[in-house]
């Protein structure tokens, strides 16, 4: 049983953790922005859908973890001191016209659910396909690349008000970062000798399917 100062101790911490998770989001989506603005000076018509499917992918399972770092670790953080508690609550006021755009958009986590996390399946409705019902068009999300662009930009600001109310915070989440980050392992792998491994599974997988279509003739 966990005495009320250990208690204050993990509310606080888990505080401070969704600080920086805001903070990393917001340096993520300002990443996704510059490279989904400038995707289509650089590559054909074909792969710029590609690459604006996949940024929107991302930004939907970004987005839902988002918010809910906002709504279930910072907004509810039973600050002891008053000062906390006002720079909360000052925060929630400053960042509310963005939240109320970002709430257009209805359908946002229930396509995080149905379609990106959870195999295309809706859990509500029997887990039936999303593509084979028709219901794929009918999520009220962001679609277009301003959509997209614009949601980016709302993380972001968010991201950068978020540390510069809570600056003492961010930099203490920064020294803990920092305190267990370790050197990267090296890693040495040959090009070549994974192509060579992957095209000898390749190679086993398509003798099978003759050996199946052989079968079957």
């Amino acid at each position: 049983m966990k005495t009320k100062k250990e208690k204050l101790k993990v509310n606080r911490d888990r505080f401070i953790e969704s600080v920086y998770h805001i903070v990393f989001y917001g340096n993520t989506a300002r990443s996704l922005n510059a490279l989904l603005s400038s995707a289509g000076d650089r590559v054909g018509e074909d792969e710029t859908m590609i690459l604006r499917y996949s940024i929107q992918s991302n930004v939907m399972l970004m987005f839902v973890s988002f918010m809910d770092e906002l709504n279930k670790y910072l907004f509810e953080y039973n600050a002891e001191d008053i000062e906390t508690k006002a720079r909360v609550d000052a925060f929630k006021k400053i960042i509310d016209p963005i939240l109320s755009k970002t709430n257009n958009w209805t359908d946002l986590r229930k396509f995080r659910n149905n379609v990106l996390a959870h195999n295309f399946r809706i859990d509500s409705d029997g887990y039936k396909s999303v593509h084979l019902t028709g219901k794929l068009s009918e999520y009220n999300i962001p679609e277009s690349t301003i959509d997209l662009a614009t949601l980016l930009k709302y993380i972001d600001s968010i991201s950068k008000i978020t540390e510069q109310i809570f600056q003492n915070e961010y930099s203490e989440a920064i020294a803990l970062v920092n305190r267990f980050n370790k050197s990267p392992k090296k890693i040495n792998q040959s090009i070549e000798k994974e192509t060579n491994e992957v095209n000898k599974v390749l190679i086993e997988v398509n003798k099978r399917i003759n050996e199946y279509n052989r079968s079957i003739a």
